[in-house]
């Protein structure tokens, strides 16, 4: 099983099942958050994300996203894994375009496509 050292996670979202055990313990889908499971893993693995990503949502696994509690802006991860490199991409954009534009300034960016990074 996964297990997180981090006691301060983001916050899961958007999920649209929960099941109840027979003693009466709630548990989510895990084909529906696995991607957000992924992804949880990678936060813990970069010093940078796991302060700032706030909340992921998995209400589009194709458009998976986060949020941090800085800016409004979805950061788009999508369910085709490689999250490490995207986290990294994010890190990158928020040093060089959030700092100086603020996070509000923007309504998504996109972290889905290899070595572009999309943002409006």
């Amino acid at each position: 099983p996964l297990v997180f050292k981090e006691t301060r996670l983001p916050m899961l979202t958007g999920f649209k099942t929960v099941h109840t055990k027979k003693n009466g313990a709630l548990y989510l889908d895990s084909a529906e958050v696995s991607s957000a499971i992924s992804l949880l893993a990678a936060t813990e693995r970069s010093q940078f994300a796991r302060f700032i990503l706030g909340e992921i949502n998995v209400s589009d696994p194709e458009k998976l996203y986060g949020r941090t509690s800085d800016a409004n802006a979805k950061f788009i991860f999508g369910n085709n894994g490689n999250f490490d490199t995207k986290l990294h991409n994010m890190e990158i954009f928020w040093k060089q375009v959030i700092t100086k534009k603020g996070g509000n300034f923007f309504d998504y960016v996109d972290l889905r496509f290899d070595g572009k990074i999309f943002a409006r």
